[in-house]
């Protein structure tokens, strides 16, 4: 007679022995993973350590700041600043914080710092150049501008000799040394005045005004006038410029209002009751 085969039970270990078996594993990962653990302990005291000696380093403290150009930077303010941060420890120096107090003068454009090791610091800055007097809201009042808006620096109107720009919107409620305005079409007139100087008309007059409305349009003033219109882009109309020596020789300057040159046509607009 055959014999009857047992059931298998259908349960699983008890939940004790699978208790005991995450222990057994969690304790055989701790015995394994211990070592390691105290080997990253011991490599970030290493490093800690490492950093103070470094930072405590008199050799590595700052001994010497270069600035390139030399000029660009006024001896007053490289005073200043050595007072400040010649002895300190260059690894600890936040160059970033210190090029961004350079930057707050309005006449640097750009500072960029470097550590040379082991002592020395070097601070290459791109200056702002005066590119012409700005009028100013008010009476007698300019601001010498450079060729990306900023006001560098401000003078009465009996010290104003040379460029003068004039726009009808500053794009800022007081304008002051220090202060950056946009002025809509800055850009192009900077670029005109620059090409204006190889016209051969350079030759003979002397580029004395240049007025932006708010839309950006340039009317410049040749020596004492008459005023040339020349539009949005008035690099463009540099050729033109040719036609209008012709017109201004002479007494004859004196008898015209203004040149339009925007369009094709060159327009000449009389003064009245001048013949």
């Amino acid at each position: 007679m055959a014999k009857k085969r047992r059931k298998k039970s259908g349960k699983g270990p008890g939940i004790g022995t699978a208790l005991a078996a995450g222990v057994k594993l969690s304790a055989q990962f701790v015995v394994k993973a211990f070592p390691f653990f105290l080997l990253l302990v011991a490599a970030a005291a290493l490093g800690f350590g490492i950093r103070s000696a470094l930072y405590a380093d008199s050799y590595l403290s700052i001994q010497k700041i270069a600035v390139k150009p030399p000029e660009a930077l006024a001896v007053k303010h490289l005073e200043r600043l050595k007072e400040r941060l010649l002895g300190k420890n260059i690894l600890a120096l936040d160059i970033q914080s210190v090029a961004e107090e350079l930057e707050r003068d309005p006449e640097i454009r750009t500072a960029r710092v470097h550590k040379l090791l082991p002592f020395e610091l070097e601070i290459e800055i791109e200056k702002r150049a005066p590119f012409a007097f700005l009028r100013l809201p008010g009476k007698g009042a300019y601001g010498i501008i450079s060729e990306d808006g900023m006001i560098l620096d401000t003078v009465p109107e009996r010290n104003v000799s040379g460029l003068i720009v004039e726009a009808s919107d500053l794009g800022v409620g007081n304008p002051s040394a220090g202060k950056k305005v946009e002025i809509r079409g800055l850009e192009d007139a900077v670029k005109f005045s620059g090409e204006f100087q190889n016209h051969i008309l350079a030759r003979y007059e002397t580029l004395t005004k240049i007025d932006l409305d708010h839309l950006g349009n340039a009317t410049i003033t040749l020596g004492r006038g008459p005023a040339v219109r020349l539009g949005r882009r008035p690099t463009e109309k540099l050729a033109a410029l040719e036609q209008v020596l012709p017109l201004i020789e002479g007494q004859g300057r004196e008898k015209i209002d203004y040149i339009d040159l925007e369009f094709e046509n060159v327009i000449i607009k009389h003064k009245r009751g001048v013949k």
